[in-house]
């Protein structure tokens, strides 16, 4: 009866930090959402335009269809940007949306596993455990271990360029065509090859015209996790992890003209006629995003001459909205290595891993977490962490992601565990990155 009255007071315990931590989570993000508002320094009146979804964020920019400038010109020509603003526009949005890349949602495993002879939860270490990489341990046959986080990311800068500051930069098409150099003829009769007739080079003034658009952008991911585990055996674990995404995406454009011959008359020019040279999007989504199915086996255990090892899988289904930025799209496959040993109070882990996205081998990568969690009292752990994904064969836009985390875990009553973390970017000039990642989390062993 104490048993199950402890187990009831342990769970209504996390349930209130839960509610809690989610509380002040929604509240800090509400002030954020309106602080962004607030800030953007939007011209009054101007209309805001809304695409159908998150993924369509640039590309709906100028009413869709790239920049129309005036119809006025007498030139004929009008709206010679569009095609190159919308695939400019196009092309860095899908550049982006393809690098919104989700946190790698490692089982949080608690420091506790079954003792064989009283069915207890016992704790297996005097650490508390890792907090993003996977541990060895197992929990033991028909354990539970439940638990959530909240993670906050606003993403700072694209391949080394701060989001505030984009830019594009479009040349005029060429209109005169083969006029420039040589004009091509047929071939005079009686003859089978084509000749070239010289003629002067010559190039119109406002062909060496230019558009440059620069963007502002705004994009935030609020990631609402719950997860479980569960011990089949005691050795073998199994798990699912399910993420409620919030993502948020805001671009201000503002598009000039730049003539390097403003001695003639340039037919370029925005007027009530042509789309105005400021253009907004706004765009935000909220879903379940990728669910994380999980299985780890624990092959050896932590003893005196070896490590503990384990070996572990999971899936990435797509149940995410790709075009929302809630999801990848894709389902993925990856196989690891567990590893750890202890050492007192010190406990260094490492895991590697494979992850393999069938039709997409671009996307195929390889996973490393090196640190070591270190229990400086029996109900508080530290633990940092060096993380690595490696795209052997990607598009060389974030095909090496390293990051520095640093997390604490404390154990507030038996079996509950609270826990905050940070992720710091190593090499910010690669891929989608913030400057910081912070997440809080709970979680309870039964």
């Amino acid at each position: 009866m104490g048993t199950g009255m402890n187990r009831s007071f342990h769970g209504s315990v996390l349930t209130v930090l839960v509610m809690g931590t989610a509380f002040a989570c929604l509240t800090t993000q509400t002030a954020l959402v309106q602080a962004d508002h607030d800030d953007m320094g939007i011209p009054h009146g101007l209309t805001i335009v809304r695409p159908d979804n998150v993924r369509d964020i640039f590309r709906s920019l100028f009413g869709g269809d790239g920049i129309r400038l005036s119809e006025n010109s007498g030139f004929g020509h009008d709206a010679h940007y569009t095609i190159q603003t919308f695939q400019g526009l196009d092309n860095l949005g899908q550049a982006i949306a393809g690098n919104v890349g989700f946190l790698s949602f490692n089982s949080v495993v608690a420091g506790f596993t079954l003792n064989m002879e009283t069915g207890e939860p016992v704790r297996t270490t005097d650490s508390l455990g890792p907090l993003l990489a996977e541990t060895p341990n197992t929990l033991g046959k028909g354990k539970l271990n439940i638990g959530f986080t909240y993670t906050r990311v606003k993403f700072d800068r694209f391949e080394g360029v701060d989001l505030g500051n984009l830019s594009l930069r479009l040349d005029h098409p060429d209109v005169i065509g083969p006029s420039i150099g040589e004009d091509p003829v047929g071939p005079p009769d009686g003859e089978l090859a084509p000749v070239s007739v010289p003629f002067p080079p010559f190039v119109l003034d406002f062909e060496l015209d230019q558009v440059l658009i620069d963007l502002s952008l705004r994009l935030t991911q609020d990631i609402y996790t719950v997860f479980a585990n569960y011990g089949l055996t005691d050795n073998w674990d199994v798990g699912i992890i399910v993420p409620i995404i919030t993502v948020r995406a805001k671009v201000t454009a503002r598009a000039n003209i730049f003539d390097p011959t403003p001695e003639t008359e340039s037919p370029h020019a925005f007027d009530d006629a042509s789309d105005p040279p400021v253009s907004i999007s706004n765009a935000s989504a909220t879903g379940i995003g990728d669910i994380i199915l999980r299985t780890k086996y624990n092959l050896i255990r932590d003893e005196e001459d070896k490590p503990a090892l384990a070996i572990g899988g999971k899936i990435v289904l797509p149940t995410g909205d790709e075009d929302e930025l809630l999801g990848l799209g894709e389902t993925r496959l990856m196989a690891m290595l567990i590893l750890a040993k202890t050492f007192g109070t010190l406990t260094p882990h490492a895991n590697i891993g494979y992850e393999y996205v069938p039709g997409e081998s671009q996307l195929d990568s390889v996973r490393y977490v090196l640190g070591a969690d270190l229990a400086l009292l029996p109900a508080w752990t530290v633990a940092v962490d060096l993380l690595g994904r490696w795209e052997h064969s990607g598009d060389d836009i974030g095909d090496h992601l390293v990051d520095f985390t640093a997390g604490t875990k404390v154990e507030v009553v038996e079996n509950v565990l609270l826990s905050i973390n940070l992720k710091f970017p190593l090499n910010k000039d690669e891929g989608l990155r913030a400057d910081v990642i912070w997440s809080v989390g709970g979680e309870v062993t039964f």
